[in-house]
């Protein structure tokens, strides 16, 4: 059944479309009191307005007009979240299928996003901003994806809206259009992507997306910025060496929390194919590696210049949400035979979304 469920990313949709059924009626028939970000968006709601604070607004403006038309209630608030949940890991199955030019492995790493702590458990937890976020970053990649293997203009149209929801969903979001095209410059082919006139067309979607916020962020950015600036203050710690020490640490620890789960399960399941993959690559790959480690290091830049002994993992959500697919493609690249790894992996997944419901419930 597993294997049935995973052999096109339509098949594996459903069984999503499933899970998150599962994740709206547990969360109707749960205690009505509204958690902190349920709570915020309640009250947002009512309003529309360029800016609401220290978050950008696509989620809020979204959250208004499901209010607007139904009304405040409890599955106001769930639905449209799980809904955008589930078009992150949608649009993530559609980047696989790009990169890995198999639908089946596509599907397998459409579902893989469930290791992935950030994303299955703690957006489902509370976080709404995190879960445009989450959106946004699947649209880039497959916008990304899509325009390097098929540069049509459908696709540098996707790319700019992706680009505009996401500097609206969170601000450091801001980072993933300068990754991808670092990412990109070794490769002569795809350096001419960057360069393609249909560019202007996705810088035009993505400016008119944020301009209206934009124009409320110019005069209200340190209002805009108070809430991110408390979270990495270093308190009392004293500027130094010891700082810098301690906020690259927080950085390091974050890395792990966030890529630990997902290392385990792939080496765990696929043995010792996934050790073997590790020197393998190929042009995919490569462009992968180079959008993860230039993002790494521009946020080891902040945590330098800002002085921050802070850094939690959900901010890497981004950057290293690519992981499922890199692993996949590294395998893939190295030309190993998958089917025992894939037969030991796929039951991972519904115990994982299991896990991710008892949890819930418990909490």
């Amino acid at each position: 059944m597993l294997e049935r469920a995973t052999r096109t990313i339509k098949t594996a949709g459903l069984l999503l479309a499933a899970y998150f059924v599962l994740n709206i009626a547990l969360r109707s028939v749960l205690p009505h009191s509204l958690e902190l970000d349920e709570a915020e968006q309640s009250f947002f709601s009512q309003y529309l307005l360029a800016g609401y604070g220290p978050q950008p607004p696509f989620y809020n403006w979204m959250q208004y007009a499901v209010v607007s038309v139904t009304g405040m209630s409890i599955g106001a608030l769930i639905v449209p979240k799980n809904i955008l949940l589930f078009l992150s890991y949608l649009f993530y199955g559609l980047a696989g299928r790009r990169a890995l030019k198999d639908e089946a492995l596509a599907a397998v790493g459409m579902l893989a996003l469930i290791t992935l702590p950030q994303v299955s458990y703690m957006a489902q937890q509370d976080l709404t901003h995190t879960t445009a976020l989450l959106f946004a970053s699947s649209l880039f990649l497959y916008g990304f994806f899509r325009t390097l293997d098929r540069p049509d203009m459908a696709s540098y149209l996707l790319l700019g809206l992706a680009t505009g929801i996401g500097l609206i969903s969170k601000y450091n979001f801001a980072l993933m259009p300068v990754v991808a095209l670092i990412a990109i410059l070794p490769d002569a082919e795809w350096r001419r992507r960057a360069l393609d006139w249909r560019m202007l067309a996705a810088i035009t979607v993505a400016l008119v997306i944020v301009l209206p916020h934009a124009v409320w962020l110019q005069g209200n950015l340190a209002f805009a910025s108070s809430d991110t600036l408390v979270k990495m203050a270093a308190g009392s710690e004293p500027a130094g060496a010891v700082r810098i020490g301690k906020g690259l640490l927080a950085f390091f620890v974050a890395i792990i929390a966030f890529a630990a789960l997902p290392v385990v399960i792939f080496a765990a399941t696929f043995r010792r194919d996934f050790v073997r993959a590790l020197s393998a690559g190929n042009r995919w790959t490569g462009m992968m590696e180079r959008m993860m480690l230039a993002s790494l290091a521009g946020i080891a830049l902040i945590v330098l210049f800002t002085g921050s002994t802070t850094v939690r993992e959900r901010w890497l959500d981004p950057f290293l949400l690519v992981l499922p697919i890199y692993f996949l493609a590294k395998m893939q690249a190295a030309g190993l035979d998958l089917s025992a790894g894939l037969r030991r992996f796929r039951p991972v997944l519904p115990v994982l979304m299991a896990c991710v419901l008892i949890a819930l419930g418990f909490r």
